[in-house]
């Protein structure tokens, strides 16, 4: 994908590895450890695999220490065998473990940057193949990473081995790489999120809400037919036109409130805006088709020309100044803010319990061209 880079458009393949990093960094795994002072355990080598753990962990690059899976464990695991030189149990499994003790089931775990020893429920048997975690995210990476540690050299080429294009536009200054590193998953500018309340169409020029009051306006024969029983001497059944209800609406306007607003100007005021209509009629097409008896919620924003509203986190675009069908712009999505002719909208998917990543779009109300903004991973 193309992102600007300190004014260069850069072309960028491996965004996979660090929206991952962002992922794992959001959820920060850590290991618990039962054992509060080393010093009380006869396990001397246990120092030693942290020292080597640390010392592989540190020599990688981001985003690859911050990426949470057996492909980076199996990575260190493979450093600490070749460097400690003694044989020892070592597995993956949601981290990387050491089996100390095997009559108590003991081993030294290790996840991201924190160890501990732990029990095991048994000891797996020895999986640091890393030819068997060819699907994980990043296996070029960490298989380059891994050689360079086996052989003892130094990872600080990894950026211009994997992403020349990208060090290039940064012209070798190490401060600029870092910043673009740090922001790769921001690629435009998105302004701070709106608070829009439920019910109300916000005026982006003058903040003012508009409100709609839907009331029932009467009742109306359809085609359809229904059959009655009338109890009474006949006790007859008779077939009948169904009624339905027909709705009407009235729009009010809130202006905002200002410190030099003159008594009376900020009351609600009903006034007549044509554009609504699209929005009144969409949310009876909701109604209708949910065989509800509550119109759904919605919110949404009017600029001089436009009427944008979201309903069931579906974008609905209209006119404000006259009645068209509302025209649907997009699904599985909610509105995030808006800044002149440019409409913000956010979508969010869980990924694991208690976290989601949300993907902002902005929206040009002129051309109707959808950009991707920035990816970030939030705390559900």
């Amino acid at each position: 994908m193309n992102k600007i880079v300190n004014g260069k458009v850069v072309s960028i393949d491996n965004l996979d590895l660090f929206e991952k990093a962002a992922e794992d960094t959001i959820i920060g795994r850590t290991l618990p450890n039962i054992i509060s002072n080393m010093s009380e355990l006869d396990f001397p080598k246990a120092q030693k695999y942290i020292d080597k753990y640390k010392e592989a962990y540190n020599a990688m690059p981001y985003p690859l220490y911050c990426i949470d899976s057996d492909l980076k464990y199996c990575t260190i695991g493979l450093f600490i065998k070749k460097e400690i030189g003694i044989s020892c149990q070592m597995w993956t499994n949601d981290g990387l473990f050491v089996l100390l003790d095997r009559d108590n089931l003991l081993a030294l775990g290790f996840v991201n940057n924190s160890w501990g020893i732990v029990h095991v429920d048994s000891a797996l048997p020895d999986n640091l193949d890393i030819k068997q975690y060819r699907s994980y995210i990043g296996f070029a990476e960490f298989v380059w990473v891994a050689s360079k540690l086996l052989k003892g050299e130094p990872t600080s080429t990894f950026y211009s081995s994997f992403m020349a294009p990208f060090c290039e536009a940064c012209n070798g200054q190490a401060m600029i790489l870092k910043w673009e590193l740090g922001n790769i998953l921001n690629f435009k500018n998105v302004p701070k999120r709106e608070t829009f309340k439920p019910n109300k169409l916000i005026n982006t020029a003058t903040k003012a809400e508009y409100s709609i009051d839907i009331y029932t306006a009467g009742r109306r024969k359809t085609q359809e037919t229904t059959q009655a029983w009338y109890l009474g001497s006949a006790n007859k059944i008779e077939t009948e036109q169904k009624s339905i209800n027909v709705y009407g609406y009235d729009l009010y306007l809130k202006p905002l409130s200002r410190p030099d607003t003159k008594s009376g100007a900020d009351k609600i005021k009903h006034i007549e805006l044509y554009g609504v209509n699209s929005l009144f009629c969409t949310l009876c097409n909701f109604k209708n088709y949910a065989s509800s008896d509550e119109f759904p919620d919605f919110t949404g924003i009017i600029t001089s020309e436009q009427l944008i509203f979201e309903i069931n986190s579906r974008i609905f675009i209209a006119r404000s100044d006259k009645y068209v069908d509302a025209k649907e712009v997009a699904r599985n999505v909610e509105l995030y803010a808006f800044d002149g002719d440019n409409l913000y909208l956010s979508k969010q998917q869980h990924v694991t319990p208690g976290v989601k990543k949300e993907t902002i779009y902005q929206y040009d109300m002129n051309t109707g061209k959808v950009s991707l903004c920035t990816v970030q991973f939030i705390r559900a």
